[in-house]
């Protein structure tokens, strides 16, 4: 499992490389769970037909998002993804995202 809570006090700086692993994030097969049937909150819930916490991308820092997205190379990692019209991730620092979130 991943805990996000422990990278918050932390200083994670982003290199070109996370920047891009992280815009080629694509989903091969979209899980068909919904978000609101799951129990948590709005950045993670509990997904109970995989048994995996799922992330919501959009509630989360891009740096954050990077590190899920590296995480997810060694471990099962789950996420829900919206993409901006350019084809990028949205996250919560990005500028329209509190339209989405």
């Amino acid at each position: 499992m991943v805990d996000l809570r422990a990278w918050a006090d932390t200083d994670f700086t982003m290199t070109r490389d996370d920047l891009a692993l992280f815009t080629t994030v694509r989903i091969a097969a979209p899980c068909p769970m919904k978000w609101g049937d799951m129990t948590g909150d709005e950045r993670r819930r509990f997904c109970a037909s995989c048994k995996l916490h799922v992330y919501r991308l959009s509630a989360l820092t891009t740096a954050e998002a990077v590190e899920l997205v590296k995480r997810s190379r060694v471990e099962r990692v789950c996420g829900q993804l919206f993409y901006r019209l350019d084809g990028t991730v949205m996250t919560k620092d990005c500028p329209s995202a509190g339209r989405w979130a």
